[in-house]
């Protein structure tokens, strides 16, 4: 038998064979574009078996109408009853899945699937089923016997139920994207369902079995649906990974024998090891040594710590320090499973913390210098006052003076007290602690007097410490624009006039002060140039570019910012629009070509600065988003190593085109 099935001379071409072998191949692809595209989970591997159960009907179908004998067409015919009897548990099946019912519906799929494979075995071991075959106008067709009436009632009644779940679902949901997926889901296998003309002709009816036809409007409504709305919606499982591989903290997972199981980018980074090393180590030797150990075994029995701090040293002669936070999660059984470590490196907050005592100390030594000094001239005035007895007006200005020399001793101590609260006051709150002791800081610099001793070494050090302040400053508002952005919200601008050379020529000279490896240089065409913007957030603009254009100069070398005014004309000559042109260039390390295309994006990071230069990857997209809300462009032309140049592109409006102080929005830029 089975070499008479393999004899070409068995078959001969027709071109009934060609149209169900196509809409085979049709399906078979639209079950590996699902797979892939919604990843390897239940609700696509569901989806992947109704194709293939289909692709098998199809295929075997294909090869009965070329064969031309009875015995061959009869072979592949009972074949085909491999995938025939399993199209309907497993579009059942699939419909239970992505309405979210299956667990509900698990008992039915399960009998389903057991009665499909009895009829799969009656229709290949016996001839109750499949009687045989009867030559048609088309080819060789299937003839049932009488169980094939069972065999359909069963099949429709599979189908009728998955329509029945869609029509339920479809009722309930709200009007949005889930209610438009189910809504075209539906249509398409209702569509295809009716691919069931195809048992007509196995009662002796010649009918031709169009149902292949059913079957290429499935595949054409089913495309259409799984590329607009995706079968599933995004979930914290289905994002996991990556979420776990953004984050610039390490994750550890150890199992309850202390072996790690699960390490992220940043751990691999952080400790030095390829993530193929890492896995399978013992918490003694992966980070901390015995002591980190001990202290696993006690998270065992509290569930959880928060900020251990820790050292460790990744190469000879440097001390890292860490801080960890850990919980325990448990089984069913309430015994430990696994153990989930986030370690965050805090050595630079070591290093500001230690910086920040030593200015205070400094501080309050010169605070008590100087109070001292105060109680001496008071004593003398004193003195004055009971030995010379003056006449009532000079002993009015003495007291006065005397008055003005308390209070001054009293405001020098009393802002030696509101410094030390505020620089004790919760590390976890640094940005307002931060400013405010600058602010403070620098006012008592003032009073001091330039010959005073180690000014310059504290110039450079708050300096650094607005700088880092500022920075943070940045990273929050980046992430308040992000949040706005993420949700649809545009974001709200609100113009007034301000000259844009002035502001440059501010930044310029604050950046300045914050390095001393970089020079940056300021160049104009227009002594100024007065716009009609949103200034904090035009200024926010520049801070990322120039915050940027340093950070990656690591080497130093020179930062350009460049402003200009430009016109450009339409047809005929007339005047068109002015432009306001920002440029701002660096020699850095550049952008590789392959990355320029996608470094406005979401996360989206050089390839030659990702794990050595740390960033979020939020700041340029908020910056194109804010500059394409002022109705202008941003381009930027890198060259990897030499540097980078982004230019800037805004509209000077006309005054009664956007009023001064109104607030407005650019839905369509913000929706992008």
């Amino acid at each position: 038998m089975f070499t008479q099935v393999l004899d070409p001379q068995g078959y001969t071409f027709t071109f009934y064979s060609l149209p169900t072998l196509l809409t085979m191949a049709a399906v078979f692809l639209l079950g590996l574009f699902v797979l892939a595209r919604e990843r390897i989970s239940l609700v696509s591997v569901s989806f992947l078996i109704v194709t293939l159960a289909v692709s098998i009907w199809l295929f075997c179908f294909s090869l009965m109408y070329a064969a031309n004998n009875p015995t061959v067409a009869n072979w592949w015919s009972r074949a085909a009853y491999l995938g025939v009897p399993f199209i309907a548990p497993a579009a059942y099946q699939f419909t239970t899945v992505v309405l979210g019912i299956y667990r509900r519906r698990r008992a039915i799929i399960m009998a389903a699937w057991l009665l499909s494979a009895l009829f799969a075995f009656a229709s290949i071991a016996t001839d109750s089923l499949i009687t045989g075959v009867e030559l048609y106008w088309w080819g060789y067709y299937t003839r049932f016997g009488w169980p094939g009436s069972v065999f359909v009632l069963f099949f429709a009644a599979l189908l009728v139920g998955s329509m029945v779940h869609y029509w339920s679902a479809y009722k309930e949901l709200q009007p949005g994207r889930a209610k438009r997926r189910i809504q075209w889901l539906m249509a398409a296998f209702g569509v295809g369902y009716l691919g069931i003309v195809d048992f007509v002709a196995v009662y002796g009816i010649p009918l031709y079995p169009f149902g292949y036809l059913a079957i290429l409007a499935f595949v054409a409504l089913a495309t259409r649906a799984i590329w607009t709305y995706h079968l599933i919606d995004i979930t914290p499982a289905f994002a996991a990974n990556e979420i776990i591989e953004t984050m610039n903290d390490a994750l550890l997972v150890f199992d309850r024998e202390g072996v790690l199981r699960v390490a992220n980018r940043a751990a691999c980074e952080m400790f030095g090891y390829e993530k193929e090393e890492l896995l399978g180590r013992p918490a003694g030797s992966t980070i901390a040594g015995v002591n980190f150990a001990r202290q696993l075994e006690a998270l065992v029995q509290v569930n959880r710590i928060h900020d251990y701090e820790l050292t460790y040293s990744p190469r000879e002669g440097e001390v890292r320090y860490l801080s960890i936070a850990a919980s325990v999660m448990r089984g069913a059984d309430r015994k430990p499973d696994a153990i989930v470590c986030i370690a965050h490196d805090i050595t630079e907050r070591k290093a500001a913390e230690q910086e920040i005592r030593s200015l205070n100390e400094s501080l309050e030594q010169r605070v008590a210098q100087r109070t001292t000094e105060l109680q001496q001239a008071n004593q003398e005035l004193e003195g004055e006052v009971a030995e010379r007895k003056r006449a009532e007006e000079e002993r009015t200005q003495l007291l006065d003076r005397e008055q003005a020399a308390r209070a001054a001793a009293e405001q020098a101590v009393h802002s030696r007290e509101v410094l030390l609260s505020i620089v004790s006051h919760d590390l976890r709150n640094p940005l307002t602690g931060v400013k405010a002791s600058v602010g403070m800081l620098r006012q008592a610099l003032k009073q001091l007097g330039d010959n005073a001793p180690s000014r310059e070494r504290m110039e450079v050090g708050l300096a650094r410490i607005d700088t880092a302040a500022n920075k943070m400053n940045m990273l929050i508002n980046e992430l308040l624009d992000f949040a706005q952005l993420q949700v649809g919200q545009p974001l709200e601008l609100f113009r007034r006039r301000f000259d844009l050379v002035k502001m440059c020529s501010r930044l310029v000279d604050e950046y300045q002060q914050s390095t001393r490896k970089h020079q940056i240089v300021f160049e104009t065409s227009v002594p100024e140039l007065i716009c009609l913007w949103d200034p904090l957030r035009i200024e926010r603009v520049l801070d990322n570019l120039i915050s940027n254009a340093i950070k990656y100069s690591p080497e130093g070398g020179r930062i350009t910012l460049g402003v200009r005014r430009d016109t450009s004309n339409v047809e005929g000559g007339e005047l068109n629009a002015n432009w306001a042109t920002l440029i701002v260039k660096d020699e850095g390390v550049g952008i590789p070509e392959a990355d320029i295309p996608y470094i406005f994006d979401w996360f989206r990071r050089a390839g030659n600065v990702s794990g050595r230069i740390r960033g979020t990857g939020i700041g340029l997209a908020v910056v194109r988003r804010v500059v394409e809300q002022h109705g202008g462009t941003i381009e930027v032309a890198s060259k990897e190593g030499e540097g980078s140049t982004f230019t800037i592109k805004l509209p000077l409006y006309a005054p009664e085109a956007a009023p001064e102080g109104t607030v407005t929005e650019s839905a369509g830029v913000a929706g992008q």
